[in-house]
């Protein structure tokens, strides 16, 4: 039934323009967010607002009806996909600093794209799907078999192959990847398997996931952080200069880096980042880690 349901939404996002898709979908957050705040949950995003940037109440509350907003375009957007096969743009987008993509691509090591569940994340595969070159993002597997379907479906519309961080056996994929020169792409601003690799992401004591620092090290590619976000109708797609694992000390050190360039590009554009998940919840603060 969920399928179907998902099937019939991703039709009708089809037959709109992404513009008439948007307006509607304004409409779809407003009503959202007047939802949430009748919940007992209703203060949930703004408290990890207030968490992560020292902000005021009043400012949280604007915060939080712009990230539902935006979730609510991102997930509107992502049903588009389809339209890939159909050899049209689904969304529109402008790339920035796209040469340091290239220039870590024609090394010829293969490439590990890093970024976070920032804007309409699932856009930054599906765009390097587009320019012919092979892409596999590394993903946890969603509970809900529904979810698990859509994703994987949507992303191959776009080129994009799928696969899952769950077992060693799924790791296999993304190493033959790499090692073919092809390019992966993770999003590392959840929560990390590691206990011992503990870092600092908006003055709280975190755990860091290991996964980039691991390849690279292994397969000699090279990390490009990127990251997309909105500006007005256009989806602006921005990479940053390639980092190797060999130039850092160890993995805490190359990984802060990583967490560094998240927190910069959340606090610029606050309103993308997923705050509907609780980044702070596993661990105490630390003394030595203060907000600016």
């Amino acid at each position: 039934m969920l399928n179907l349901l998902i099937g019939g939404l991703s039709t009708l996002a089809c037959t709109f323009s992404n513009r008439q898709l948007l307006w509607l979908t304004h409409g779809v957050a407003g009503f959202l967010f007047f939802i949430y705040r009748l919940t007992p949950h209703r203060r949930y995003i703004q408290t990890n607002l207030i968490t992560g940037l020292n902000c005021s109440q009043a400012e949280a509350d604007k915060l939080a009806h712009r990230h539902i907003q935006n979730l609510t375009f991102a997930l509107a957007e992502f049903l588009r996909f389809p339209l890939f096969k159909q050899n049209t743009s689904p969304l529109d987008w402008q790339t920035l600093g796209f040469h340091h993509f290239l220039k870590a691509y024609f090394k010829n090591k293969g490439v590990i794209l890093v970024s976070a569940h920032y804007g309409c994340w699932e856009l930054i595969p599906a765009f390097i799907g587009q320019t012919g070159q092979p892409i596999t993002t590394l993903v946890q597997r969603p509970s809900i078999k529904a979810f698990d379907t859509l994703f994987t479906s949507f992303r191959q519309f776009a080129n994009v192959k799928t696969c899952y961080n769950d077992s060693l056996s799924g790791l296999r994929p993304i190493f033959r990847a790499l090692k073919n020169h092809e390019i992966v792409a993770l999003v590392i601003d959840q929560h990390g398997e590691s206990e011992t690799l503990i870092g600092d992401f908006m003055g709280h004591r975190v755990s860091i996931p290991e996964g980039p620092d691991f390849l690279s090290r292994r397969t000699g590619a090279e990390i490009v952080p990127v990251f997309t976000f909105r500006e007005g109708f256009t989806h602006k797609i921005q990479f940053f200069p390639s980092l190797k694992a060999q130039d850092f000390q160890n993995s805490a050190e190359l990984m802060q880096t990583l967490y560094d360039q998240i927190e910069t590009m959340v606090k610029q554009h606050p309103q993308e980042w997923l705050w509907s998940y609780n980044r702070w919840d596993k661990y105490a603060d630390c003394p030595q880690c203060s907000p600016e």
